[in-house]
């Protein structure tokens, strides 16, 4: 993929990982962090609202093209960033575990 391409698409990704309330705050390693645009709760809204239903599909197809185009790094960092928000901690998508384990993983 070309420099202007990928860098096009990195820009697309960032724009997805904001509606759904996160953020890419290393784009050499694709480390995610929770959104803190507006507020520090403002994730919380967000994975309500679009994590869920016919996104966690969206999520899969995602993870699926950051495979296929070469950024296999941000495949994995996101993958790892969401079964921490599953897992550990408060556990704000404690609710996706079966897409999870089904979907993303």
């Amino acid at each position: 993929m070309n420099e202007d391409l990928s860098k096009r698409y990195i820009e697309c990704y960032e724009m997805m990982l904001d509606f759904y309330g996160m953020r890419l705050i290393d784009k050499r390693t694709g480390e995610i962090d929770r959104s803190i645009k507006a507020s520090p709760n403002d994730y919380k809204t967000r994975y309500r609202e679009a994590v869920c239903g016919h996104n966690c599909l969206r999520i899969r197809r995602i993870l699926t093209s950051l495979n296929n185009l070469g950024f296999r790094r941000y495949a994995i960092e996101l993958v790892d960033f969401l079964e921490r928000e599953i897992t550990k901690g408060d556990r704000p998508l404690k609710g996706r575990l079966l897409n999870f384990s089904k979907d993303w993983k």
